[in-house]
């Protein structure tokens, strides 16, 4: 199974295709992503169409489809935007690098952290909240996306040697989605 587009902003109304086998398999279905329900467009034996809902919390959310007949899901199904990603098993010394996704012309301030806050900082108007210990918060650069695809990414020389890490951005855009702007979700190295 699989989600195309695997991407979405966090306002409702992407219409996003779950691809898989028997889907169409029971009654009553009822699809959910990030536990919120996403209205069902079209049904049918290898594919759902469905429009995403509103999610609070960027990143890699669940999609999960019930029916009568049973349950499936996707622990990584869909991508809730704006988005920091890499590589999850790197090893210490190696190169490495964060990738993010979001819109062109967002403007990334990447932070980088040794703890995670115990309390997340909402700082409203911004979407979603800071959640890194502003005690340990290092700001490493910023970047401006100018990809149309909405692609950046930050890379790590060979030799850095880094204790467990949290990385975090803070976006600022004019891409209605998400203005003026949003904390993207933590990725942990």
């Amino acid at each position: 199974m699989g989600c195309d587009p695997c991407f979405a902003p966090p306002v409702a109304g992407t219409r996003v295709a779950l691809r898989g086998t028997a889907l169409d398999a029971g009654t009553n279905p009822v699809l959910r992503v990030a536990s919120a329900n996403a209205r069902i467009v079209t049904r049918s034996p290898d594919r759902v169409v469905f429009e995403s809902p509103d999610v609070a919390r960027p990143g890699w959310t669940r999609v999960e489809l019930a029916t009568s007949a049973g349950t499936t899901s996707l622990e990584r199904g869909l991508a809730i935007l704006p988005l920091v990603d890499g590589q999850r098993a790197a090893v210490n010394g190696l190169p490495f690098t964060l990738d993010y996704r979001g819109k062109q012309h967002d403007f990334v301030v990447w932070f980088a952290a040794t703890r995670r806050a115990a309390t997340p900082l909402a700082l409203p108007p911004l979407r979603h909240v800071l959640e890194l210990d502003p005690a340990s918060l290092v700001t490493i650069t910023a970047t401006f996306v100018s990809r149309a695809d909405g692609q950046t990414a930050l890379s790590f020389p060979a030799g850095l040697v880094l204790p467990r890490v949290y990385f975090q951005a803070l976006v600022l855009t004019e891409a209605r989605d998400y203005y003026p702007g949003s904390f993207t979700n933590v990725f942990e190295r």
